[in-house]
Protein backbone atom coordinates (compact mmCIF):
# COMPACT_ATOMS: atom_id res chain seq x y z
CA UNK A 1 0.00 0.00 0.00
CA UNK A 2 1.43 3.35 -0.98
CA UNK A 3 1.54 6.43 1.22
CA UNK A 4 -1.08 8.06 -0.99
CA UNK A 5 -3.51 5.19 -0.52
CA UNK A 6 -2.92 5.26 3.23
CA UNK A 7 -3.59 9.00 3.37
CA UNK A 8 -6.75 8.62 1.30
CA UNK A 9 -8.14 5.90 3.57
CA UNK A 10 -7.28 7.85 6.72
CA UNK A 11 -8.90 11.01 5.32
CA UNK A 12 -12.08 9.11 4.51
CA UNK A 13 -12.15 7.61 8.01
CA UNK A 14 -11.71 11.02 9.66
CA UNK A 15 -15.40 11.79 9.18
CA UNK A 16 -16.42 8.64 11.06
CA UNK A 17 -14.05 9.05 14.02
CA UNK A 18 -16.74 10.26 16.50
CA UNK A 19 -18.94 7.24 15.82
CA UNK A 20 -16.15 4.68 16.19
CA UNK A 21 -15.93 2.18 19.02
CA UNK A 22 -13.21 3.27 21.51
CA UNK A 23 -10.85 0.45 20.49
CA UNK A 24 -11.22 1.35 16.80
CA UNK A 25 -10.78 5.05 17.60
CA UNK A 26 -7.53 4.35 19.45
CA UNK A 27 -6.22 2.28 16.54
CA UNK A 28 -7.22 5.03 14.10
CA UNK A 29 -5.45 7.72 16.17
CA UNK A 30 -2.31 5.57 16.32
CA UNK A 31 -2.38 5.21 12.53
CA UNK A 32 -2.79 8.97 12.08
CA UNK A 33 0.21 9.60 14.34
CA UNK A 34 2.30 7.10 12.37
CA UNK A 35 1.20 8.76 9.12
CA UNK A 36 2.27 12.20 10.44
CA UNK A 37 5.67 10.78 11.38
CA UNK A 38 6.04 9.46 7.81
CA UNK A 39 6.38 5.88 9.01
CA UNK A 40 5.56 3.05 6.66
CA UNK A 41 2.72 0.82 7.77
CA UNK A 42 3.50 -2.84 8.27
CA UNK A 43 1.21 -5.48 6.83
CA UNK A 44 -0.76 -5.90 10.07
CA UNK A 45 -1.48 -2.17 10.29
CA UNK A 46 -2.46 -2.08 6.62
CA UNK A 47 -4.92 -4.92 7.23
CA UNK A 48 -6.39 -3.09 10.24
CA UNK A 49 -6.74 0.09 8.19
CA UNK A 50 -8.56 -1.63 5.35
CA UNK A 51 -10.79 -3.44 7.88
CA UNK A 52 -11.67 -0.16 9.60
CA UNK A 53 -12.37 1.45 6.24
CA UNK A 54 -14.62 -1.40 5.21
CA UNK A 55 -16.44 -1.31 8.55
CA UNK A 56 -17.23 2.41 8.69
CA UNK A 57 -17.16 3.83 5.15
CA UNK A 58 -20.14 2.76 3.07
CA UNK A 59 -20.72 3.99 -0.47
CA UNK A 60 -24.26 4.08 -1.84
CA UNK A 61 -24.78 3.38 -5.49
CA UNK A 62 -26.43 6.07 -7.56
CA UNK A 63 -29.10 3.66 -8.71
CA UNK A 64 -30.63 3.80 -5.21
CA UNK A 65 -31.67 7.40 -5.91
CA UNK A 66 -33.24 6.76 -9.31
CA UNK A 67 -36.65 6.26 -7.71
CA UNK A 68 -36.70 9.89 -6.58
CA UNK A 69 -35.83 11.34 -9.98
CA UNK A 70 -38.13 9.67 -12.46
CA UNK A 71 -37.99 10.88 -16.03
Amino acid sequence: MTAREQKKLLDELKRYEPSMVPADRDAYKMMVKRQKDDEDFDTLTEQKLTALHGKYVKFKSKSDFDQFFKK
